[in-house]
């Protein structure tokens, strides 16, 4: 059993699995859920704020939404495009609640493109696996900058394999700056997790 598989079955989830789409979805990426490991070295160097709500874009069947809920309690929401990967991440977040005996409701799973996302005040974390292409990354964090320009407060942007196309965007248009790099890998120069303020 591999690890991923292990953790899932500690939270009593599915969530292991690749998901390509087809053609017409052109501006989306597959479906890849963030490895555990991964996410365990991430919060050992970055401070999860104590207020406020994560948001993880392209959520898929939920894994890093129920891991944020898991470990810091802190409101989560999963943004993701597909009925499909949203089903499944309602049914696994009813299993986790079942199996760790989890009341209250601290996770919203919303169904739709995420550049129609209205960023909430509360939202301060997003999380971004790549999920789609710059065209729409760089709608989506102008909607997020809109909402600190309406409601001042910190935000942080996380990225997981950040592409080059999602650097330069960001250097170009606008003045969040990078505050962390985490390195996963040392033959692998894209797989590490980069943070960005404002």
């Amino acid at each position: 059993m591999t690890a991923d598989l292990k953790r899932d079955a500690y939270f009593s989830i599915q969530t292991v699995g690749i998901q390509d789409w087809d053609a017409s979805s052109a501006h989306y990426n597959r479906y890849e859920a963030t490895p555990y490991e991964a996410l365990d070295i991430l919060f050992q160097f970055f401070d999860m704020p104590s207020a406020g709500r994560f948001i993880d874009f392209g959520s898929g069947k939920g894994r890093v939404p129920i891991y944020i809920h898991h470990y810091f309690r802190n409101p989560v929401c999963g943004i993701e495009r597909s009925f499909q990967l949203l089903e499944q991440a309602e049914a696994n977040e009813e299993k986790y609640r079942l199996h760790h005996h989890v009341k209250g409701k601290q996770i919203d799973w919303v169904r739709m493109q995420a550049e129609r996302y209205v960023v909430k005040p509360l939202d301060t974390v997003f999380y971004f696996f790549n999920p789609f292409s710059v065209q729409i990354f760089a709608q989506v964090v102008a909607n997020i900058l809109h909402s600190v320009h309406e409601n001042t407060r910190p935000i942080y942007i996380i990225l997981f394999y950040e592409t080059v196309e999602y650097r330069d965007w960001l250097e170009r248009y606008t003045t969040l700056v990078p505050i962390q790099e985490i390195e996963l890998s040392v033959t692998d120069p894209y797989e590490k997790f980069v943070i960005y303020t404002n």
